[in-house]
């Protein structure tokens, strides 16, 4: 966890979007992620977190807005992906401030990915699971940096991985 916060941190951007699966305290196996995004915020001015399900928002600290991308539970993928592209005019808004992080949900990376590039805006991927499908492998190469909880937990080689 603290590694992390480091390494995220450490790209001297003041604002942070994250981009994860769940800001839930009823979701028992992601309802962690309150905490670490708050740790994540004592390092940065103001944190937007694009969540695919969440229920919290005044445990988060220097929290600027919770956006949901998947509204309802039969929201489809062309929903979600325009709630995604949505977020575009935000992140360009603050492209010069921001760093974006993605927790265990390379999707979006897939849609963002290429404008982060082209704006300079550092991005990077926590990812620990064994599987790699074809969409980690291409998100992979749109991000500046892996994470993982150990080195053996993410699926393929890499060069950014920390």
């Amino acid at each position: 966890m603290a590694g992390k916060v480091e390494i995220v941190s450490g790209t001297g951007r003041e604002i942070l979007f994250l981009f994860n699966l769940s800001v839930s305290t009823k979701n028992e196996i992601l309802s962690h992620s309150v905490d670490w995004i708050n740790e994540f915020a004592k390092n940065f001015k103001e944190v937007f977190v694009y969540t695919m399900e969440g229920d919290v928002t005044n445990n988060l600290a220097n929290l600027k807005s919770l956006e949901m991308l998947k509204t309802k539970k039969d929201d489809n993928a062309t929903m979600v992906f325009m709630r995604c592209l949505k977020s575009l005019v935000t992140i360009y808004r603050y492209r010069k401030k921001a760093a974006v992080f993605f927790h265990m949900n390379h999707k979006p990376v897939l849609v963002l990915g290429i404008f982060l590039r082209i704006w300079g805006i550092p991005s990077g991927l926590w990812y620990s699971h064994k599987r790699a499908p074809i969409s980690l492998r291409l998100a992979h190469k749109l991000v500046d940096f892996v994470v993982s909880s150990v080195t053996d937990a993410f699926p393929m080689r890499s060069g950014c991985l920390s």
